[in-house]
């Protein structure tokens, strides 16, 4: 796949950094639309914005803030394609936060 094609953009901690261009700004709005529909329980976020394809990935505390996430952005992918690589990661401490 061609690297100059992809953006990738990591978002920790509710923290969204400044768009630069177009599959940044993309990048960072579906970050946003992830993060407040699981209410930020998708951890060590990573949207990576491809020709083709959106891929995601990080951690959750359940396949229901997986399914969150995956829905969060099915409307704003247009004719991308969207591969959700959010890992479920069970832990009871992850539902204390």
């Amino acid at each position: 796949m061609d690297e100059r094609a992809t953006q990738m953009a990591k978002f920790a901690a509710g923290e969204l950094p400044p768009p630069r261009d177009g599959a940044d700004q993309l990048a960072t709005d579906l970050a946003r639309l992830i993060l407040n529909e699981s209410n930020g329980h998708v951890r060590e976020l990573v949207v990576e914005i491809h020709p083709g394809c959106v891929v995601l990935a990080g951690r959750a505390p359940s396949f229901y803030h997986k399914q969150l996430a995956q829905h969060a952005v099915m409307k704003r992918l247009g004719n991308r394609q969207l591969e959700n690589r959010i890992k479920v990661v069970w832990s009871a401490a992850a539902f204390l936060d």
